[in-house]
């Protein structure tokens, strides 16, 4: 990190004026923080609590009903588009050129 400051720069002569103090002390909330974070996850099944419960959905859902189409309702199948044949490239003689074939 400290290498891409120069060595000539005004901030990294003064930080190596100032003397090393060593570690930190920490506070009595500090350290409870801590362990609070290092504490492993609760494994199982979570009590609900009574908001929770409060808006939990009914375990007994209604299940969709499904549609009974008649054959009025339902559209008539679309006919079938027809492919049209391709093309065929007819080329035009000239009269010049049949005038010169001489057959053998």
């Amino acid at each position: 990190m400290l290498a891409s400051i120069s060595a000539s720069s005004n901030v990294l002569q003064q930080y190596r004026k100032h003397p090393y103090s060593g570690p930190r002390e920490l506070t009595l909330a500090m350290v409870h923080s801590i362990d609070e974070v290092d504490k492993p996850a609760k494994r199982g099944k979570k009590a609900e609590t009574q908001k929770e419960a409060r808006f939990s959905k009914p375990t007994k859902e209604k299940t969709p009903l499904k549609r009974k189409y008649d054959q009025a309702v339902t559209s008539p199948p679309k006919p079938k588009k027809l492919k049209k044949p391709a093309r065929r490239l007819i080329l035009q003689s000239s009269s010049d050129s049949d005038s010169e074939y001489v057959p053998p």
